[in-house]
C-alpha cells in the first residue's frame, strides 16, 4: 500500500513538471514542420522565449540558457 502511495505522490508532483516541457515541444514542432516558419530567426525566438518563461527554478534557468544560448547564465 505504501509503495503506492509513494507511486501516486510522485505522478501527483511529476504531471505539472511536465505540462510546459510537453506544451514547448508541440510548439517547437510547430515550428520546425512549417517550412513557411523554420528559417526566420523571429519565430525561433518566439519560441525560445516562451521556453524561457515558463522555468522558474535557478537550475532550470541555467539549462535553459545553456541549451537555447549555449551559455550559462541565471538570467531569466
Amino acid at each position: 500500500m505504501q509503495l503506492s502511495l509513494n507511486a501516486f505522490q510522485f505522478d501527483n508532483r511529476l504531471q505539472p513538471s511536465l505540462l510546459p516541457v510537453v506544451e514547448s515541444f508541440k510548439r517547437l514542432s510547430g515550428l520546425v514542420a512549417n517550412p513557411e516558419r523554420i528559417y526566420y530567426p523571429k519565430q525561433w525566438m518566439r519560441v525560445c522565449e516562451h521556453i524561457r518563461s515558463r522555468v522558474s527554478m535557478a537550475s532550470e534557468i541555467v539549462m535553459c540558457n545553456v541549451i537555447l544560448y549555449g551559455k550559462v547564465s541565471n538570467k531569466r
